[in-house]
């Protein structure tokens, strides 16, 4: 048999039709076997494929259920496959948001760190200034290393 030869009499006309017709009654009905009765029934009326429906029909309707099973089996994956997609991508999406919430808190970590050590300074700077006390207090109190505070001292003496 010849698929398309463009002349009346090829397969390729009534099988579109026959798909044009399934696709139809599948929108109303969904894939359901009442939707192949109904393209065959209809296909039969307008003598498409009439024939071949007529002489194979139990194997038309076994193939279309397969082919509905296969879809559906093949829609479920994919919808499951895209709802695995939305989760990893939420799931990245939160990762992305901790991980810029975890660089912001180590910033602001750094920055809290830096001034305190500044105020630190000044306090021991203060100190030095104001009062007698020892370098080895002054570190205590300001809670910098000694060798620190020493450096201190001899930037503020002259």
């Amino acid at each position: 048999m010849v698929f398309s030869d463009g002349k009346n009499g090829d397969i390729v006309n009534p099988y579109a039709a026959f798909t044009r017709i399934l696709r139809e009654q599948t929108a109303v009905y969904g894939r359901e076997l009442k939707a192949l009765e109904e393209t065959i029934r209809i296909c039969k009326e307008r003598n498409i494929l009439k024939e071949y429906l007529e002489s194979r029909e139990k194997e038309v309707v076994d193939i279309m259920i397969t082919l509905f099973s296969q879809e559906e089996i093949q829609e479920r994956y994919v919808n499951e496959e895209r709802q695995e997609a939305w989760k990893k991508g939420k799931e990245e999406g939160r990762e992305e948001a901790r991980a810029a919430f975890l660089k912001r808190e180590a910033e602001l970590k750094r920055d809290i760190q830096k001034t305190r050590l500044e105020d630190a300074r000044e306090f021991a700077v203060n100190l030095l200034a104001d009062t007698d006390l020892s370098i080895d207090a002054i570190a205590r109190y300001s809670r910098l290393p000694l060798e620190e505070v020493q450096a201190l001292a001899r930037e503020a003496r002259p």
